[in-house]
């Protein structure tokens, strides 16, 4: 047993706004596809990975037909 077992037992909750959630999204999948950014080790890709999941079980605009309009109009908001 790791002395950082206790440490590791919990999770982390966040609240974020869609827009940030969609651009986000879309970051972290060009990251992992990408070597554009260096991921370092495979820790690292797990961990964008995982969260990439997370923002897929929790967005259905990345399933819609103008998910690509969406996504612009999300950065727009973001960088007006």
């Amino acid at each position: 047993m790791s002395k950082f077992d206790e440490i590791f037992t919990g999770s982390v909750s966040l609240t974020l706004k869609k827009e940030v959630a969609l651009v986000l999204f879309e970051l972290l999948a060009d990251v992992g596809q990408e070597s554009a950014v260096p991921i370092r080790d495979v820790a690292q890709r797990q961990a964008i990975w995982n969260l990439v999941g997370l923002f897929e079980s929790s967005l259905v605009e990345p399933f819609m037909p103008n998910y690509t309009a969406i996504v612009e109009e999300a950065k727009r908001r973001l960088a007006p």
